[in-house]
C-alpha cells in the first residue's frame, strides 16, 4: 500500500475510533447491529438534527449528526464523518470518505488530490491490501473480527 494511503487511512480511522469511544461512553449511543438499524434509530431519536453537546457543563462543544448510515462529529480539533457497516462494524470507509476527511481537517493536502487518492486507493483494493463489501471497504486484519462471526466486538 502507497505510504500516503495507509497515513490517511491510520488517520482517519484514529479519528473514527474517537468518535466511536466518544458515541459509546461520553454520550451512551448504543450500537447498532447493522447501518439499518443504525438508520431507525437516528429517525426515532431526531438525532439527524445538528446538535452541539456539552460534556457534564465542561463545554466540550461536540457537533455530533446522524446522517442515513453514518455520523458526523465535529471535536474541537478533528472531525470525522463515517457510515457504520451492513453488520455494525465501526471500521469501515471509502475513498469519499478519507477524502473528506483530509480536506475537512486539512491533512495531506499536500500530499495528495482526489484523483490520487481515487488511484491508490483502487490499486491497494486491487492487490487485496484492502477488502470491501458492499458499501465499505477495511483493513484486513480488522475485517478478519468479523470473518465467520456474527458477532460484533464490545470495541473499536
Amino acid at each position: 500500500m502507497h505510504k500516503s494511503l495507509r497515513d490517511i487511512i491510520h488517520v482517519f480511522r484514529s479519528a473514527q475510533d474517537l468518535a466511536v469511544m466518544t458515541l459509546r461512553d461520553r454520550l451512551a449511543v448504543p450500537f447498532p447491529s447493522s447501518n439499518l438499524e443504525w438508520a431507525r434509530w437516528a429517525q426515532e431519536n431526531d438525532a439527524s438534527n445538528s446538535q452541539w453537546i456539552h460534556d457534564s457543563g465542561n463545554q466540550l462543544g461536540l457537533y455530533v449528526r446522524a446522517h442515513g448510515y453514518g455520523v458526523e462529529i465535529r471535536f474541537p480539533d478533528i472531525s470525522v464523518d463515517f457510515d457504520w457497516g451492513d453488520r455494525g462494524e465501526a471500521y469501515g470507509f471509502d475513498v469519499w470518505r478519507l477524502w473528506n476527511h483530509c480536506q475537512t481537517n486539512r491533512l495531506f493536502l499536500d500530499q495528495v488530490t482526489y484523483d490520487l487518492l481515487k488511484l491508490r486507493f483502487e490499486k491497494a483494493c486491487a492487490d487485496g491490501e484492502l477488502v470491501g463489501d458492499r458499501l465499505l471497504h477495511y483493513l484486513p486484519d480488522e475485517r478478519t473480527r468479523f470473518t465467520g462471526s456474527e458477532d460484533r466486538p464490545d470495541q473499536p
